[in-house]
């Protein structure tokens, strides 16, 4: 008898944490979360912390109200690392109003310094490695410290 209730209690909590893992309200799309690219042309002289956060205070006045309606929580520039001036342009949002995010979308390109805004796409692992020499502790034959993934 107890092994069947912890079994059933088992069985639900693994249930429960694939419910509570999920995406709700945009399956494919990470909820809450946002980019937006200024324009070319946009005078881009907003100050990025060491941690790519950008500081509300650095936004520009019209972003502001908007930023304020939606809970926007983070402001950060995540494509840093590539040393292209296009990239530094696109900005990632957090907020809590994750509900009515293609409002949110809408109202931001509606804005002329905003070339577009989309969805944060939630990425997965799709693939099984098929490598017929690589075991869980070597490869070819030889031991190493590090794992693919």
């Amino acid at each position: 008898m107890m092994k069947r209730l912890l079994l059933l209690v088992s069985i639900l909590m693994l249930s429960l944490l694939g419910v509570l893992n999920a995406q709700t309200i945009n399956p494919g799309y990470i909820d809450g979360h946002l980019y937006f690219k200024f324009n070319d042309d946009y005078d881009f002289r907003i100050k990025v912390n060491e941690n790519t956060s950008i500081d509300f205070d650095q936004m520009p006045a019209e972003f502001t109200e908007m930023f304020e309606r939606y809970g926007v929580t983070l402001i950060t520039r995540p494509l840093y690392a590539f040393n292209d001036p296009k990239l530094e342009r696109i900005i990632r949002l957090e907020f809590t109003d994750a509900q009515n995010i293609r409002l949110f979308i809408k109202e931001l390109e509606m804005l002329d310094d905003v070339e577009y805004a989309e969805m944060v796409p939630y990425c997965t692992r799709k693939t099984t490695y098929n490598d017929p020499y690589y075991t869980s502790s070597t490869l070819y034959g030889i031991q190493y410290n590090f794992k693919w993934h």
